[in-house]
């Protein structure tokens, strides 16, 4: 997502870069937390250390609602430490299914860091749905099935 395009800028500045990605980053380098980098491809004059690739790039998400108003992404109240961060304040579990993979958030689990495979939810493209106690019309008990 980051461009350096420094020379562009005829030696102005030590290093200017673009988000060539359609959504805001969180920019942090060492201790130092930059913000946010506009998307859209804004030039941004930055740090150094952007250009040289030792800054922590992620996706900049402010706390919004994925299900409802108490299923949110609050990946953006942590500076880049995570790279999805969802809080389920539901009053119910909340399952959540990126391809084959379903993770089950508990309810009023508060933050919880998305695994590997789970990444997706942050950027909305898993379905999430609101989990019942009651089984599905597909589901069968068959346990008779099994008895000696």
């Amino acid at each position: 997502c980051i461009q350096d395009v420094t020379s562009e800028f005829g030696g102005k500045y030590p290093c200017v870069v673009m988000n060539t990605c359609a959504y805001n980053l969180s920019v942090a380098c060492g201790e130092t937390y930059f913000g946010e980098a506009a998307s859209s491809g804004v030039h941004l004059p930055a740090d150094k250390a952007l250009c040289d690739g030792t800054c922590t790039v992620t996706r900049a998400v402010t706390t919004r609602a994925l299900l409802s108003d108490c299923f949110t992404d609050v990946t953006g109240e942590f500076n880049g430490k995570y790279a999805c961060m969802v809080k389920n304040a539901c009053d119910y579990e909340v399952a959540s299914a990126c391809g084959s993979d379903v993770w089950a958030v508990p309810a009023n689990s508060g933050d919880m860091v998305a695994s590997q495979r789970q990444l997706e939810v942050c950027a909305g493209n898993c379905t999430l749905t609101r989990m019942t106690k009651e089984r599905p019309a597909c589901f069968v008990d068959a346990t008779e099935d099994f008895k000696d």
